[in-house]
């Protein structure tokens, strides 16, 4: 499939999946879309990919509304297995963006424990900094109390 970005591919339906859950073509579908597009005076967003015949194939990704303005005249079950197909796509971007908030967290735990294990590092060494002064002084206090011969 065309690397889109996942905020992209969260939001819109490609050619493909229309083609796909409708059974129409996949050409006739693009042509419909670019179709829409030309009476809205819009570009959309077009991506290609090389497929396992190593041809290339074009495929447009749509926003919702666009998609529902390109269903109208489809025949009415074909509308709604693209409805029930929008209903996947908002599932798995939520799942998306829930699993985003949790690496984000996740992330956000580990900076804060990276910098806790520095902090202690830098205590330890502290304290073994204090630990030889306290020695040396120890040692020098010693040698000051004892008597020279």
């Amino acid at each position: 499939m065309p690397e889109l970005s996942i905020e992209i591919q969260n939001k819109t339906i490609s050619s493909l999946e229309i083609a796909a859950v409708t059974g129409e073509p996949h050409d006739n579908v693009k042509e419909d879309i670019q179709y829409l597009h030309d009476q809205l005076n819009q570009h959309p967003v077009l991506t290609t990919y090389i497929n396992f015949h190593d041809s290339e194939i074009k495929v447009y990704y749509i926003y919702r509304k666009e998609c529902d303005l390109l269903m109208q005249p489809y025949p009415v079950a074909s509308q709604a297995m693209v409805v029930k197909k929008w209903e996947e796509i908002k599932t798995l971007a939520g799942e998306y963006l829930s699993l985003v908030k949790r690496l984000e967290i996740a992330e956000l735990q580990y900076h804060t424990l990276q910098n806790e294990i520095q902090d202690n590092r830098a205590f330890r060494h502290r304290i073994l900094d204090l630990d030889r002064l306290r020695y040396v002084t120890h040692t020098s206090l010693n040698q000051l109390s004892q008597p020279t011969n």
